[in-house]
């Protein structure tokens, strides 16, 4: 871990202080997946999304533990399974308002079209346009509601990846003509992933973003559930979530 990474991780471990040590604090316990740079194992506080999560419970006078998960096991233990108050991050869609408690929005992700650059496409005004196409896409993973609602319609052609990077692959060797991805996971996994080393000068991503998703926490629609998407929101008043995540990223890619 080089210094700039261990100044950040104090940095962020002392945000989860609040009037004690953070051990005394409640536990609020919420499953995820490995996202990064949003949420990681292997980076400071668990990623971007998941230190700002943090901070904002610290701030609400709560301790965060969290368990990582491929995304459909995270989602079914968020809401199905007593050990975890909710999971995270979650889109905004049809299933996650009637399934969750939604917390405020904490952070955003930019949902690109990602394609090879010597392949040339016609501008995309809208989810319309891609029904020409075979869309790559992540098992579980929510995209935006118009392109899923295709989708759902038959519309919508989609190849199904088990991940991002495996999505990002098949891409590369022209086994899907575009995929959707998050813009910051895209740029993670080529600088990161060996898998897809040097693939990095063969893909771009579509501007501007098809749309720009915000982050959210799914609680439990339960009594508990509404109590800590309250506090939460109370928490995250405290938190610049836009500057907390430009620092963030910032200090990561240097």
């Amino acid at each position: 871990m080089t210094r700039r990474f261990r100044v950040l991780l104090l940095l962020l471990c002392l945000c989860q202080v609040r009037g004690g040590l953070a051990d005394s604090l409640p536990v609020v316990r919420l499953a995820t997946l490995e996202w990064p740079p949003y949420n990681s194992e292997t980076l400071p506080q668990g990623g971007v999304n998941t230190a700002l999560v943090r901070a904002a419970f610290a701030a609400a006078g709560y301790r965060l533990e969290v368990e990582t998960f491929p995304w459909s096991a995270a989602v079914y233990k968020g809401l199905h399974d007593a050990r975890f108050d909710g999971y995270f991050p979650e889109y905004l869609s049809p299933a996650a308002r009637r399934d969750c408690y939604l917390s405020e929005r904490a952070g955003e992700s930019p949902v690109v079209l990602a394609k090879r650059k010597d392949s040339q496409y016609p501008p995309v005004r809208g989810v319309s346009d891609l029904a020409r196409y075979r869309i790559g896409v992540v098992q579980g993973y929510n995209n935006t509601e118009a392109f899923d609602a295709n989708v759902a319609r038959g519309v919508q052609k989609v190849d199904v990846a088990l991940s991002d990077e495996q999505n990002l692959d098949k891409l590369a060797h022209g086994r899907v003509a575009l995929i959707i991805i998050d813009r910051n996971v895209m740029a993670w996994l080529l600088a990161n992933s060996p898998r897809l080393r040097g693939q990095e000068a063969l893909l771009d991503s579509l501007r501007p973003p098809l749309q720009v998703q915000g982050l959210y926490i799914c609680f439990k629609r339960d009594a508990q559930g509404q109590t800590l998407a309250d506090s939460f929101s109370g928490g995250l008043r405290h938190v610049d979530v836009d500057d907390f995540t430009r620092r963030y990223l910032s200090a990561l890619h240097k």
